[in-house]
């Protein structure tokens, strides 16, 4: 008899059909035409098996923990496993092997790689799951990918982008290389993380940049770029005591800060400036403030607002123009600022190597929340009428003006001004003279003071010039 061909064998081999059968004491091939009718008949005979599995109330129907299972944790997880493997076992460079030498052990059970890989597949199944239905993105603009599962977080050349989640009427800016470090006054770890945070930046040469939350602190590091998809730096935020989830969010999506009012909490400042040294609160205070912040006290009785806020030196404004034509005052804090108020107050590290560009990007999330919080007052009942805003920008609607572009070209104008016109050393050297708004353009323009010796005396040609002219002679020559 002639050999079955390979899609018979594993259509045999799945209906549990013999290839073979005995004949005078030896096994021989069916034919082809028996084993298609022997499949034919097994096919109605198999009845597919109903499998009820019970499951806990609020669990997702498709367990994420399936995704750390043998084969399917290989395949599913390959990539971030080498990663882990190649930063554990592997010698890298000299400034990561300084980083590896001095990063404090994980004192948090919670916090270790296998409970981080866990995590990191519970946050990328709900970023491929719910997330797609649930966020809408101001800044880049893919209304057209809402409620589809294209709506996926942007992957290319992309450095912030902001969200609007309906579960919870967020407001988030998400970073791809700002590290920032979350810590909660309710944590038991808050003061030993804080300690940990100030020795690992001493002997790395790191800065970190300090603001108080509604509830805890925020650390920037304004020194160094980490990417959100480097081992390295979810090495880091484990070692520094932030909360393991936090960490795995941040892998699987990006640096993420809220920049709205939480829904509920008409007080809540969600970002300010505090004069109190990283650290200096006992674990007591940090339970008592935790307490009060919980009742909704953000009055002068409040142990933070009270130690914190007394005003010694103000903070600079700088004044832009939105898009509905009013001109808006926003506070920042300047390299000239934290010399006057104390440079421990708000800065972990040594100021000279706070990076330019990306002090830029840490103002900039201080200039949305002062834009949502305090100019714009995105509480719970303005979020529900956004929501509205954002269901008619995706219907098309003729309406002229709608929240959703407004809030882009606010973000637009906030981003713009804050790369082309503020930084960090600026009131060192230069005085800021705010001239008359235009429409079109953000005038907050420097005052340039004469440079050169050419300068020094009147009459003479400028000195620039006159080098050049200098070089072409001698070229000649």
């Amino acid at each position: 008899m002639s050999k079955p061909g390979k899609v018979l064998k594993r259509l045999c081999k799945r209906l549990g059909v013999r290839l073979t059968v005995k004949r005078n004491g030896k096994r021989v091939y069916k034919s082809i035409k028996v084993l298609k009718a022997q499949c034919k008949r097994k096919k109605k005979k198999v009845v597919k098996k109903k499998i009820i599995r019970k499951r806990r109330f609020g669990s997702t129907g498709k367990d994420h923990l399936s995704f750390v299972r043998y084969p399917i944790w290989y395949s599913k997880h390959r990539n971030l496993l080498s990663k882990i493997n190649k930063h554990s076992n592997t010698k890298e460079s000299p400034f990561r092997e300084k980083i590896k030498k001095y990063l404090p052990n994980m004192s948090n059970t919670n916090n270790c790689w296998i409970h981080y890989i866990r995590n990191v597949s519970m946050s990328e199944y709900y970023k491929d799951g719910p997330n797609l239905k649930t966020v809408f993105y101001f800044n880049p603009e893919q209304d057209d990918k809402f409620l589809s599962n294209d709506n996926t977080r942007p992957i290319r050349n992309w450095e912030y982008y902001t969200t609007f989640d309906f579960r919870n009427k967020m407001i988030a800016l998400i970073y791809k290389d700002i590290m920032m470090l979350d810590y909660d006054y309710k944590e038991p770890n808050f003061n030993d993380g804080i300690k940990k945070l100030i020795k690992f930046s001493n002997a790395n040469n790191m800065t970190f940049v300090k603001f108080n939350t509604d509830r805890g602190q925020h650390f920037f590091l304004a020194s160094h770029k980490f990417d959100h998809k480097d081992v390295m730096a979810s090495h880091i935020m484990m070692s520094l005591d932030i909360d393991p989830w936090y960490t795995a969010f941040c892998y699987a999506i990006g640096y993420g800060i809220r920049i709205n009012t939480k829904e509920g909490r008409r007080e809540d400042k969600v970002a300010f400036r505090s004069s109190i040294k990283p650290g200096a609160l006992t674990p007591e205070e940090s339970k008592l403030v935790f307490e009060e912040l919980e009742k909704g006290d953000y009055s002068s009785n409040n142990v933070i607002l009270r130690k914190g806020n007394i005003v010694q030196v103000s903070e600079p404004t700088v004044s832009i123009k939105l898009s509905d034509g009013k001109v808006y005052k926003f506070k920042y804090m300047d390299k000239k600022f934290y010399k006057d108020d104390g440079i421990e107050k708000h800065i972990i590290g040594d100021i000279k190597n706070v990076d330019n560009n990306i002090w830029k990007k840490i103002m900039f999330q201080y200039f949305l929340i002062q834009y949502f919080v305090t100019i714009k007052n995105y509480n719970s009942k303005k979020t529900s009428i956004l929501e509205c805003h954002i269901g008619e920008k995706l219907l098309n609607s003729k309406k002229k003006s709608n929240l959703v572009d407004e809030i882009r070209k606010d973000i637009k104008i906030i981003w713009k001004f804050i790369n082309s016109k503020l930084n960090f050393t600026d009131r060192d050297k230069k005085k800021l003279v705010i001239e008359e708004y235009e429409p079109d353009e953000i005038l907050l323009k420097p005052y340039n003071y004469p440079k050169g010796k050419a300068y020094l005396s009147e009459g003479l040609l400028d000195y620039g010039k006159r080098k050049r002219k200098r070089k072409k002679r001698k070229k000649k020559k």
